[in-house]
């Protein structure tokens, strides 16, 4: 399996567990999930945006399976989380979402 047929794999991935993810969040957890609009051959992104009372987190996923992971206190206004890193797998999809949620709770 090549790698861009693995990386759309993983943003299918995404959108699959995220409903499943969304159903379990705590009360006042907003959370939504959109594709990204790209220039054409640019190739497929989604953005994960989760939002508390006193946390932000704002996650983009692109096919590559390439990951930017931010999260932000609200009160402080400090960024608290500035992360880049790589998933390849349904696993990896989960841990990603897993740590969304331990940043917006926790």
């Amino acid at each position: 399996m090549g790698g861009i047929e693995v990386a759309a794999v993983v943003i299918d991935e995404v959108f699959r567990e995220f409903d499943r993810w969304r159903s379990e969040l705590p009360q006042g957890v907003k959370a939504g999930l959109l594709e990204q609009d790209r220039p054409q051959g640019a190739g497929r992104a989604a953005r994960l945006d989760v939002e508390t009372d006193a946390r932000l987190v704002h996650v983009t996923i692109w096919e590559s399976g390439e990951v930017d992971l931010v999260v932000g206190d609200l009160l402080s206004g400090e960024a608290l989380l500035n992360e880049h890193r790589e998933i390849t797998s349904q696993l990896g999809v989960r841990e990603l979402l897993a740590d969304v949620l331990g940043a917006v709770t926790g």
